[in-house]
């Protein structure tokens, strides 16, 4: 054991070989079964699009529902539609509909019933999930990429219109239609939810990556997002508006007990899958309008 444990020059080279090249490499770990980088990139453009506008205690909750949608294990990180995975995107739209639908039904209350906050802040986090994937784990950048304009001012990229997914949209020039990476495949070309992943580390400019155009796109999305929330809230909501606003906004956070009631809400209410099932029905509460 002595002998093992003794260094000799050529292990402390190797050694040393091994530190150097473990520094150079970025520190992005991946979890092989929630398919997620370590730390959560949805949780970091999630506080970045909404500390100024939540409560830091309401952030979190909005951002805990944000990262169940990659639990280790769970049902939600292999459900391609909730990531924009695979070939269904119109599946992922009807989902981000379902969970904007489902949030204002239960914000209406938000001002008097603290479980209505509870499952209000919930849905918007997992709906805010997949709209933010869609940047992060789609064509959508390499295909804007192709306009001149866009090349050469790639933050100003616009935001998708949702109306024109999946089929309205095309590159410029390659004709490529808009597509979402394969399911559970790290190593897809199109995944770009983290500066080491293939599609993230592409370099467009000095300083300027698929991943940094993809990130700063979700965050602007995720304030439109709350923006349109709170727009139809007004509308919805009449002179109450303010009141239900504000609740969301800074009232006291659901607590752990209530957080755990409004996901137990969810999966009991759902009662089918689009994406596995063309001829299944989802309970949606209301239209959104």
């Amino acid at each position: 054991m002595k002998n093992w444990l003794r260094l000799t020059n050529k292990n402390k080279y190797m050694r040393a070989l091994l530190l150097a090249l473990a520094m150079s490499c970025p520190l992005v770990a991946y979890s092989m079964d929630s398919l997620v980088p370590e730390p959560n990139v949805h949780a970091e453009i999630t506080r970045e699009a909404l500390a100024g506008i939540l409560a830091p205690s309401n952030l979190q909750a909005v951002s805990d529902a944000n990262q169940s949608q990659d639990a280790l294990n769970s049902e939600a990180a292999s459900e391609k539609r909730r990531h924009f995975d695979g070939g269904n995107m119109h599946a992922s739209v009807q989902y981000i509909n379902r969970e904007t639908s489902r949030a204002l039904n239960s914000a209406v209350e938000a001002d008097s019933e603290l479980q209505s906050r509870a499952d209000a802040l919930r849905h918007l986090g997992l709906m805010i999930h997949c709209a933010q994937d869609f940047y992060l784990r789609s064509n959508y950048v390499e295909l804007k990429l192709e306009a001149e304009e866009h090349k050469a001012d790639p933050y100003n990229i616009p935001l998708v219109d949702w109306a024109m997914v999946p089929d309205g949209i095309t590159g410029l020039t390659s004709g490529t239609k808009l597509a979402g990476a394969k399911h559970a495949d790290l190593e897809d070309v199109l995944r770009k939810d983290s500066l080491a992943a293939n599609g993230g580390k592409v370099v467009v400019s000095a300083n300027v990556t698929h991943y940094s155009i993809a990130r700063e796109l979700a965050v602007r999305e995720t304030q439109r997002q709350w923006n349109l929330f709170e727009t139809i809230l007004r509308s919805r909501c009449g002179d109450r508006a303010p009141a239900v606003i504000a609740a969301l906004r800074k009232a006291s956070p659901p607590t752990a007990a209530q957080a755990a009631l409004a996901k137990e809400r969810e999966v009991q209410t759902i009662v089918g899958d689009p994406q596995d099932n063309p001829n299944a029905e989802e309970l949606e509460p209301k239209d959104v309008q």
